[in-house]
């Protein structure tokens, strides 16, 4: 007990020094640390923003705080909002209430360095003038990352509901001219984005790209799409825009069946035309991967998992240690370190693609390129070897 005493009472006079020092240190009960601004969906707008007078939309919040401040939200729905304007690093975090359900509704963002934790936004867009956005565990509905640039999406998901009318995009705001760059989606669970006509008459997929420099697909799963899991496209001219397509990372992914389309990722055209250094390594597909033959510019296949694959449409530029479960054609796999063998996963009705004992996949990645991670963050290699797709069997 004299022990326990004398460590309270050393930790006061050191956070007392600190305090001298013009620091501050508080902590709550969730150990995040206590906010400097509330909202409160029975707030005001005219209300200072403080625990006792909450204020009502983000925008008043944000105008409100200072850098590296903290909004706290109190649990319910929050109606259709928007953020515009600027703020110096570190920026502002809106986060629940601890253990709140809050939601808001569309929100369009216009501002800078904001991260909206833990949450669900029925639909957000971005506009050009959008930059440093993290979305940190939310749970999101359509979006349009529009000509932002520096935004991530951390863990989380994208949840389409079931039957849908669009699909989430990647692409310029129209008439702006600017692509998006430097995107993360790392983590997010992309599913039930399927077209509301039976019949099809929609090209509907989990995620659509007309547009994008330097984005980065990793650690995420995609199930119950439509026509594609990804389909990335330019979107040329349209809306007097320019649309490159170049430097994309795709790695560590789970990708299901489709369920009206062929492909989980296809790449159509344009690709070429912006020299577009596309990676595509050790993710585990239960379809395979399509490219316009005239459209890849260093296009690049390595250590991927893909239920089959046609000899006949090898139209990336480089293809090294994949395996596909099936192969379309007589001219053999597309890489001379490819193999031809069922994949063995754990259970791909339920896209349960982890690895199971004895797949010919364990040690069969390229041993010259790799993520150092793989979906489930755990270290790889873990033999001399990386395995094949997204898992690295222990």
């Amino acid at each position: 007990m004299r022990q326990r005493a004398l460590a309270s009472i050393v930790i006061l006079v050191l956070l007392l020094g600190l305090g001298g020092l013009g620091l501050a240190l508080s902590l709550d009960a969730s150990g995040e640390g206590n906010a400097d601004l509330y909202l409160s969906p029975e707030g005001s707008d005219d209300s200072p923003c403080s625990e006792s007078e909450p204020c009502l939309t983000l925008q008043r919040a944000y105008n409100v705080a200072e850098p590296g401040w903290t909004v706290e939200l109190a649990g319910g729905a929050y109606q259709t909002q928007s953020l515009a304007g600027t703020k110096e690093e570190p920026g502002v975090i809106f986060r629940p209430a601890d253990a709140a359900a809050v939601s808001t509704g569309e929100l369009t963002i216009s501002a800078d360095r904001v991260e909206l934790r833990a949450m669900r936004i029925t639909s957000w867009k971005t506009t050009k003038d959008a930059s440093y956005l993290t979305f940190r565990d939310v749970s999101h509905g359509w979006f349009g990352l529009w000509s932002a640039s520096h935004v991530s999406l951390i863990g989380g998901e994208v949840d389409g509901g079931g039957t849908v009318t669009t699909d989430p995009q990647i692409t310029e705001e129209w008439g702006s001219g600017i692509a998006p760059e430097h995107v993360l989606i790392d983590g997010v669970s992309f599913h039930d984005w399927i077209d509301v006509d039976v019949n099809q008459a929609n090209h509907i997929e989990c995620l659509q790209a007309g547009a994008g420099v330097d984005v980065t697909i990793r650690n995420s799963r995609f199930g119950n799409c439509g026509t594609h899991d990804i389909f990335v496209r330019s979107w040329g001219g349209t809306g007097g825009g320019v649309h490159p397509l170049r430097e994309w990372r795709i790695e560590n992914n789970f990708f299901g069946t489709t369920s009206d389309g062929y492909y989980a990722l296809q790449f159509k055209n344009d690709l070429g035309s912006s020299g577009a250094d596309v990676v595509i390594r050790n993710n585990s597909f239960l379809q395979t991967v399509a490219f316009d033959a005239d459209a890849t510019t260093d296009v690049q296949m390595i250590g991927n998992i893909l239920s089959w694959q046609a000899s006949w449409g090898c139209s990336a530029d480089v293809y090294r240690h994949n395996v596909y479960e099936q192969l379309a054609g007589t001219d053999g796999p597309c890489g001379d370190t490819d193999r031809v063998a069922p994949a063995d996963y754990v259970d791909r009705t339920a896209l349960d693609l982890h690895l199971a004992e004895g797949s010919v996949a364990i040690d069969a990645g390229d041993p010259d390129s790799y993520p150092a991670q793989d979906v489930d963050g755990e270290t790889r290699p873990m033999g001399d070897v990386p395995d094949a797709g997204a898992d690295e069997r222990e």
